[in-house]
C-alpha cells in the first residue's frame, strides 16, 4: 500500500487517542507509527540498490513491487516490542502500546490492500461482462469503505465498553 493511503487511512488513530485514551500524544504516536513503519522499505532499497535517493526508492517500489524483507513488518519485530513492553517501567508502557497499535493498524491496512489487489486480479472477478466486473469491484470497495467508517463511528461514539471490560 502506498504511503499516501497510510497517511489518510490512519487518521482514525488520532481520533482514538483523543476520544478513547484522552491523549493527543497517544494518538500521534499511534498515527506516526502507522505511517512511518514503511521506512523499512526505504532501508531495504538502500541496501539493494546502494542508492540514498528517496525519489528513486519511491519509483522503484511503484514499478517493481519487489518481495524483500521489511524488518518492521515482521512478527519478530512485534514480538520484540511485546518483550520490550514487559521489561520497561510501567509508566512508559503506554508509549509502546501506542506504537504497537499503530503497527498493528498499518499491517491490517496492508492486508486489506493485498486482498483488494488479489481479488481485483482474481480469475473470478474476470468472469462476466465489463459492467459485472466493475460492479463486483465496487461492492468490494464499498465493503472496505464501510468497515473503515464503522471504525471511525465507534471512535466518535466514545465506545468505552471494551475499555471498561479490559480494565476490570
Amino acid at each position: 500500500m502506498y504511503v499516501k493511503y497510510h497517511v489518510l487511512f490512519s487518521l482514525p488513530l488520532l481520533l482514538y487517542g483523543l476520544k478513547i485514551e484522552h491523549s493527543l500524544i497517544y494518538g500521534m504516536i499511534s498515527y506516526l507509527a502507522a505511517v512511518l513503519i514503511d521506512v523499512d522499505h526505504y532501508l531495504a532499497y538502500i541496501v539493494i540498490k546502494k542508492d540514498f535517493s528517496l525519489k528513486n526508492a519511491i519509483e522503484y517500489y511503484e514499478q517493481e513491487h519487489p518481495l524483500t524483507p521489511y524488518i518492521f513488518h515482521t512478527v519478530y519485530f512485534l514480538a520484540f516490542l511485546y518483550l520490550l513492553k514487559s521489561i520497561i517501567p510501567i509508566k512508559v508502557t503506554w508509549i509502546v502500546n501506542a506504537f504497537l497499535r499503530g503497527l498493528a493498524y498499518h499491517i491490517t491496512l496492508d492486508i486489506i490492500y493485498a486482498c483488494i489487489v488479489i481479488l481485483r486480479f482474481s480469475p473470478l472477478l474476470k468472469l462476466g461482462t465489463k459492467t459485472e466486473k466493475e460492479n463486483r469491484f465496487k461492492i468490494l470497495k464499498e465493503v472496505i469503505y464501510r468497515l473503515f467508517l464503522i471504525n471511525i463511528e465507534n471512535i466518535i461514539k466514545k465506545d468505552y465498553h471494551f475499555k471498561h471490560i479490559a480494565s476490570q
